[in-house]
């Protein structure tokens, strides 16, 4: 529940030595140490919230455990179970993303190997290599410790192959080490997760279950709660809650990687109404975690700082083959590309258009035509090329659900609105490019920034191909 804040002690004014101070007066008392956090997190001052921060870590075992909580816990009993767990009512969820990235700090190292191997373990799963993405998870136990994040993988390869008693396994391994947890969201956000992955279990039907079941908003702390599960396991159908502001509070339970992945959700759901506050936010985040993800953010507020790689030649290559009616090597250059990142959905659209004009049927994008990312591919192509495609809609959509945890479900579930031609964010998708293309050009509402960000894209990359695709 949401508490009441004792009389404030650290004001507008306060240096660090005050602050500092402040927590020594609380004598180890956790809830007065959580008091004073929160009021540390909405006094304003940026700059005292991060020099507080580094000293109260390094001096201050209550305030630190207070503040950061289990940001990596080696059990299971461990996992969501933190000394942050006193909520207090958030003032603005700026002052919430700020605080959230401000106690991301300290496990800087950790996030940028984390990101590593996410991204190989969800390209493994995409291409059906799952006994080499379970290894790999099994080995990141011992660099990062237990999050939300590994079992939401575990469980979705699970659900993949179907094996049903490997799943179960695993929920009643946390279930019975969880059972007597008093605070924390981790049996509720598994047991959901679960369901979620489940191939037997329709993505309509998980739909509307999972809002009936967390819509007992009796109090206020029970609608945030609600929102936050909403947020957090039905993410593009929820994306547009009311109050983005308690999402991180519950969230900072979890473990860092946890609060990492929720962090860029809720910057993308800001960045709709706030996208130039949200982008300053992305590029701090960026000084953290260095995360191609977060490359969007840098081309909306400061696109002449853009990364090298966000200019991906091979890319480029493909757009401009298929504008030029290369369909063959477009078809070739997306099995390649695919191969080295199966993430980017938006190959899979323009290697199933491809396909479409050169009249010759269907052809797997990759060797294992039981892989994920081949089903999304032949059932896309299907849409295209079906006059009665919603059976391949339907399946698409249940396989977006099944693969949720995956950065590709951005893309996916985009692709299923649009033809379906129900409410979808334009702005929301274009956040999922991170990566040089025209069309990100649309994100911006200024006429001379949409100029300016094709420009850079002239001078990086079409200048060594002779690109017709920006000619325009």
């Amino acid at each position: 529940m949401f508490h009441n804040k004792i009389r404030p002690r650290i004001t507008c004014k306060a240096n660090t030595h005050q602050v500092l101070a402040s927590f020594l007066e609380t004598r180890g008392s956790v809830r007065d140490s959580a008091a004073l956090a929160s009021e540390l997190k909405n006094c304003g001052r940026n700059e005292l919230i991060a020099t507080a921060l580094k000293n109260l870590n390094r001096t201050t075992p209550t305030a630190r455990n207070v503040i950061l909580g289990n940001g990596k816990p080696e059990t299971i009993e461990a996992l969501g179970t933190g000394k942050n767990c006193y909520f207090f009512k958030p003032v603005s969820v700026e002052n919430e993303i700020n605080w959230a990235i401000q106690c991301l700090k300290p496990y800087k190292d950790l996030i940028a190997a984390y990101i590593q191997v996410r991204d190989e373990v969800e390209a493994l799963i995409l291409k059906g290599e799952f006994e080499a993405a379970d290894r790999i998870l099994d080995s990141s136990i011992i660099d990062f410790g237990q999050s939300v994040w590994y079992y939401e993988m575990k469980l979705t390869i699970a659900g993949y192959q179907e094996k049903i008693d490997r799943a179960l396994e695993l929920l009643t391994e946390v279930n019975t080490k969880k059972k007597n947890d008093t605070v924390g969201f981790v049996r509720s956000l598994l047991s959901t997760i679960f369901n979620r992955s489940q191939k037997k279990v329709s993505a309509l039907e998980f739909d509307s279950v999972l809002y009936s079941k967390y819509k007992r908003n009796r109090t206020d702390f029970q609608n945030d709660r609600f929102n936050y599960f909403l947020f957090r396991l039905n993410y593009y159908q929820h994306y547009d809650i009311e109050d983005l502001s308690v999402i991180m509070i519950m969230e900072n339970l979890n473990s860092f990687i946890d609060r990492y992945n929720t962090l860029i959700f809720l910057l993308r759901s800001y960045s709709l109404s706030n996208q130039y506050v949200s982008s300053k936010f992305g590029i701090k985040l960026y000084g953290i975690s260095g995360d191609k993800r977060l490359y969007p953010f840098i081309a909306i507020s400061n696109m002449s700082e853009l990364p090298e790689d966000y200019f991906r030649e091979d890319f480029i290559k493909i757009l401009n083959q298929y504008y030029t009616g290369a369909y063959a090597d477009v078809v070739l250059d997306c099995k390649r590309y695919i191969d080295k990142d199966p993430s980017n959905f938006d190959v899979i659209k323009i290697y199933s258009r491809a396909l479409l004009f050169l009249k010759s049927g269907y052809q797997t994008i990759t060797k294992n035509a039981e892989s994920p990312i081949n089903r999304a591919a032949k059932n896309v192509y299907m849409v295209m090329t079906q006059n009665d495609h919603d059976r391949y809609l339907d399946d698409l959509y249940q396989l977006s659900k099944n693969l949720y945890g995956l950065y590709f479900a951005g893309g996916l579930d985009f692709f299923i609105k649009e033809e379906q031609k129900v409410k979808r964010n334009e702005r929301l998708k274009l956040q999922y490019i991170y990566w040089f293309d025209p069309i990100f050009a649309n994100i911006f509402d200024d006429l001379s920034a949409r100029e300016e960000y094709l420009k850079i894209g002239q001078i990086k990359v079409c200048q060594k191909h002779s690109l017709s695709i920006l000619a325009v």
